[in-house]
Protein backbone atom coordinates (compact mmCIF):
# COMPACT_ATOMS: atom_id res chain seq x y z
CA UNK A 1 0.00 0.00 0.00
CA UNK A 2 1.10 3.38 -1.11
CA UNK A 3 0.86 5.76 1.97
CA UNK A 4 0.13 9.34 1.64
CA UNK A 5 2.94 12.26 1.48
CA UNK A 6 3.44 13.81 4.62
CA UNK A 7 2.91 18.03 3.89
CA UNK A 8 6.24 19.00 4.23
CA UNK A 9 7.59 15.99 1.37
CA UNK A 10 10.15 18.02 -1.18
CA UNK A 11 9.33 16.92 -5.09
CA UNK A 12 11.79 14.79 -6.56
CA UNK A 13 11.85 15.27 -10.48
CA UNK A 14 12.40 11.67 -11.08
CA UNK A 15 9.33 10.66 -9.30
CA UNK A 16 5.59 11.32 -10.19
CA UNK A 17 2.62 11.97 -8.15
CA UNK A 18 -0.94 10.40 -8.07
CA UNK A 19 -3.53 12.52 -6.24
CA UNK A 20 -7.02 12.75 -4.92
CA UNK A 21 -9.58 12.65 -2.79
CA UNK A 22 -10.31 9.51 -1.02
CA UNK A 23 -13.21 9.40 1.62
CA UNK A 24 -14.66 7.06 3.74
CA UNK A 25 -17.64 7.14 5.67
CA UNK A 26 -18.72 4.43 7.29
CA UNK A 27 -17.71 2.51 10.87
CA UNK A 28 -14.24 1.53 11.43
CA UNK A 29 -14.54 -2.10 10.33
CA UNK A 30 -14.83 -0.99 6.54
CA UNK A 31 -11.74 -0.85 4.50
CA UNK A 32 -11.49 0.60 1.02
CA UNK A 33 -8.84 0.79 -1.41
CA UNK A 34 -7.90 1.82 -5.22
CA UNK A 35 -5.96 -0.86 -6.61
CA UNK A 36 -3.26 0.17 -9.22
CA UNK A 37 -1.09 -1.56 -12.07
CA UNK A 38 1.78 -0.35 -13.41
CA UNK A 39 0.92 -1.51 -16.64
CA UNK A 40 4.17 -2.39 -17.78
CA UNK A 41 5.46 -4.89 -15.07
CA UNK A 42 2.23 -6.02 -13.69
CA UNK A 43 3.62 -4.95 -10.34
CA UNK A 44 0.20 -3.36 -8.23
CA UNK A 45 -0.52 -1.29 -5.04
CA UNK A 46 -3.13 0.31 -3.52
CA UNK A 47 -4.22 3.72 -2.21
CA UNK A 48 -6.30 3.45 0.65
CA UNK A 49 -9.98 5.48 1.40
CA UNK A 50 -9.34 7.81 4.31
CA UNK A 51 -12.02 8.56 7.06
CA UNK A 52 -14.72 10.87 5.47
CA UNK A 53 -12.78 14.28 7.33
CA UNK A 54 -9.43 13.14 5.85
CA UNK A 55 -8.00 15.90 3.43
CA UNK A 56 -7.13 14.40 -0.20
CA UNK A 57 -3.62 13.33 -0.42
CA UNK A 58 -0.76 12.72 -2.67
CA UNK A 59 1.62 9.33 -3.19
CA UNK A 60 4.94 9.38 -4.62
CA UNK A 61 5.63 6.40 -7.36
CA UNK A 62 8.08 5.59 -10.25
CA UNK A 63 7.58 7.15 -13.45
CA UNK A 64 4.99 4.85 -15.93
CA UNK A 65 2.09 3.60 -16.91
CA UNK A 66 -0.51 2.70 -14.61
CA UNK A 67 -4.15 2.10 -14.82
CA UNK A 68 -6.40 1.69 -11.80
CA UNK A 69 -7.17 -2.20 -12.10
CA UNK A 70 -10.40 -2.46 -9.69
CA UNK A 71 -11.90 -1.15 -5.90
CA UNK A 72 -10.79 -3.55 -3.26
CA UNK A 73 -13.31 -4.08 -0.14
CA UNK A 74 -13.36 -5.63 3.33
CA UNK A 75 -14.70 -5.90 6.48
CA UNK A 76 -13.53 -6.83 10.29
CA UNK A 77 -11.56 -5.61 12.49
CA UNK A 78 -7.85 -5.54 11.62
CA UNK A 79 -4.70 -5.79 13.92
CA UNK A 80 -1.72 -7.85 13.22
CA UNK A 81 -3.43 -11.48 14.25
CA UNK A 82 -5.83 -10.54 11.18
CA UNK A 83 -6.08 -11.59 7.76
CA UNK A 84 -8.88 -9.57 6.11
CA UNK A 85 -11.12 -11.21 3.79
CA UNK A 86 -10.82 -8.62 0.83
CA UNK A 87 -13.08 -8.72 -1.76
CA UNK A 88 -12.29 -7.11 -5.20
CA UNK A 89 -14.86 -4.83 -7.29
CA UNK A 90 -14.73 -4.17 -10.95
CA UNK A 91 -14.68 -0.77 -12.09
CA UNK A 92 -18.01 -1.02 -14.05
CA UNK A 93 -18.35 -0.51 -17.68
CA UNK A 94 -19.75 3.53 -17.41
CA UNK A 95 -16.81 4.40 -14.88
CA UNK A 96 -14.56 3.28 -18.03
CA UNK A 97 -12.44 6.10 -18.49
CA UNK A 98 -10.97 6.14 -14.94
CA UNK A 99 -9.37 2.74 -16.09
CA UNK A 100 -7.99 3.70 -18.81
CA UNK A 101 -3.73 3.58 -19.01
CA UNK A 102 -2.29 6.98 -17.76
CA UNK A 103 1.25 7.77 -18.78
CA UNK A 104 3.25 9.32 -15.11
CA UNK A 105 6.28 11.22 -16.25
CA UNK A 106 8.64 12.53 -13.80
CA UNK A 107 8.39 16.20 -12.00
CA UNK A 108 4.47 15.80 -12.81
CA UNK A 109 1.23 15.24 -10.95
CA UNK A 110 -1.68 13.54 -11.87
CA UNK A 111 -5.27 13.70 -10.51
CA UNK A 112 -7.54 10.54 -10.49
CA UNK A 113 -10.31 11.85 -9.01
CA UNK A 114 -12.66 13.04 -5.92
CA UNK A 115 -14.13 9.63 -4.43
CA UNK A 116 -16.15 9.88 -1.48
CA UNK A 117 -17.21 6.07 -0.44
CA UNK A 118 -20.04 5.22 2.02
CA UNK A 119 -20.87 1.56 2.70
CA UNK A 120 -24.04 -0.13 4.41
CA UNK A 121 -24.07 -3.57 5.66
CA UNK A 122 -25.01 -5.16 2.85
CA UNK A 123 -23.34 -3.15 -0.10
CA UNK A 124 -20.69 -0.17 -1.22
CA UNK A 125 -21.37 3.27 -2.65
CA UNK A 126 -18.58 5.13 -3.87
CA UNK A 127 -19.31 8.63 -4.74
CA UNK A 128 -16.92 10.55 -6.83
CA UNK A 129 -19.55 12.59 -8.78
CA UNK A 130 -20.91 12.24 -12.10
CA UNK A 131 -21.75 9.00 -13.53
CA UNK A 132 -23.68 7.07 -11.03
CA UNK A 133 -23.50 3.34 -11.74
CA UNK A 134 -25.58 0.58 -9.56
CA UNK A 135 -23.61 -2.62 -8.73
CA UNK A 136 -23.65 -5.83 -6.98
CA UNK A 137 -21.81 -4.08 -4.43
CA UNK A 138 -23.73 -0.77 -3.66
CA UNK A 139 -23.38 2.65 -5.66
CA UNK A 140 -20.23 3.89 -7.46
CA UNK A 141 -19.68 7.74 -8.09
CA UNK A 142 -17.20 9.56 -9.93
CA UNK A 143 -16.23 12.84 -9.82
CA UNK A 144 -14.04 15.40 -11.62
CA UNK A 145 -13.02 18.04 -9.42
CA UNK A 146 -9.47 19.04 -11.04
CA UNK A 147 -8.98 23.07 -10.16
CA UNK A 148 -10.18 23.02 -6.52
CA UNK A 149 -8.60 19.51 -5.53
CA UNK A 150 -5.48 20.83 -7.39
CA UNK A 151 -5.45 24.42 -5.39
CA UNK A 152 -5.73 22.33 -2.15
CA UNK A 153 -2.85 20.21 -3.02
CA UNK A 154 -0.21 23.29 -3.91
CA UNK A 155 -1.45 24.88 -0.64
CA UNK A 156 -1.47 21.54 1.66
CA UNK A 157 2.08 20.40 -0.10
CA UNK A 158 3.82 23.86 -0.44
CA UNK A 159 7.09 21.88 -1.69
CA UNK A 160 5.12 19.78 -4.72
CA UNK A 161 3.97 23.59 -5.46
CA UNK A 162 6.00 23.84 -8.77
CA UNK A 163 4.18 20.26 -10.26
CA UNK A 164 3.04 20.22 -13.45
CA UNK A 165 -0.70 18.95 -12.51
CA UNK A 166 -2.76 17.39 -14.80
CA UNK A 167 -6.07 15.39 -15.03
CA UNK A 168 -4.82 11.97 -15.44
CA UNK A 169 -8.21 11.11 -17.46
CA UNK A 170 -8.36 13.60 -20.02
CA UNK A 171 -8.63 17.59 -20.23
CA UNK A 172 -9.38 19.63 -17.59
CA UNK A 173 -12.94 20.73 -16.74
Amino acid sequence: MKEPLTPPAAASDTKGYLYGRFSLNADASVHLWIRLENVDNKHTFKMAFQDISAPPYAVEIEPGTYRIKEFARATGRFNMNTELDVHNVAIPPQLSSISRPVLVEAGKGYYLGDFVASSERTGLTVIPMVVVVETQSGRLEYRRNFDATSKWLRERYPNLANLDLQPAFGRRE
